[in-house]
């Protein structure tokens, strides 16, 4: 499924969050490819991949070290089903 993910960045900046991301490329390789990571501004950015694994980006959103990030640059996720357009 091509999924999209709408992230607000509060407590830091595109960079940190795009750090942070680059840190998890190989627990990420295990529920989607294609990860494309979009600057929409200093605050906001916008992930798009094919997601393969659902219920494991659920697990890996969850776990304590992803919370404590998330806390830590005062992330807000909003994850969305893309489909074709027809």
């Amino acid at each position: 499924m091509n999924a999209m993910m709408h992230v607000k960045i509060n407590n830091g900046t595109f960079e940190d969050y795009q750090a942070y991301v680059g840190g998890l490329a190989d627990v990420m390789s295990t529920f989607c490819r294609d990860l494309v990571l979009t600057k929409v501004n200093e605050h906001t950015a916008i992930a798009t991949c094919d997601l393969f694994d659902p219920e494991g980006i659920k697990a890996v959103l969850s776990s304590d070290i992803a919370q404590q990030k998330e806390a830590e640059l005062g992330l807000e996720r909003e994850l969305y089903n893309l489909s074709p357009f027809q």
